[in-house]
């Protein structure tokens, strides 16, 4: 199976991604209700009546993370069956350092694949969020 895969290069100290993808995600993907401090934390993103909720299995201060979806209200205009499809999956957060203040980020969503109903509308959101939100957030401190 091909999980959705992301990877971006940007010109920020794994520190500052860390702290985007923890206490930040308000500020480029949705509305966060809690703060994540610590393996266990649970944490809701929502928009409105759209929400996923997380578990946080692990966490590695500016080097990995992994979210478990623990329950969704999934809302695609359009597409049925699709309210519940996150959940069990894995969203993980890979930070690695390259030189002179630049990082890289991966982000592999384990069980979000073309099986899904909302795989082609789920991918390329992720791809927005990750690619231009995350990215120009963390660059400029500007959500897009």
């Amino acid at each position: 199976m091909n999980h959705f895969k992301s990877t971006i290069i940007i010109k920020a100290n794994p520190e500052k991604v860390f702290k985007a993808l923890t206490a930040e995600i308000s500020l480029w993907w949705g509305h966060q209700d809690k703060l994540v401090q610590s393996k266990g934390d649970l944490f809701r993103v929502s928009w409105g009546e759209p929400w996923y909720e997380f578990e946080v299995v692990e966490y590695n201060p500016n080097t990995s993370l992994k979210w478990k979806c623990i329950d969704a209200n999934q809302i695609i205009t359009g597409l049925e069956g699709v309210q519940k499809e996150w959940i069990g999956s894995f969203v993980n957060w890979e930070i690695e350092s390259l030189d002179y203040g630049v990082s890289k980020i991966t982000c592999v969503h384990i069980g979000l694949t073309a099986e899904l109903i909302c795989y082609d509308v789920c991918s390329s959101t992720w791809d927005r969020y990750i690619q231009v939100e995350l990215k120009q957030y963390l660059e400029s401190g500007i959500k897009g």
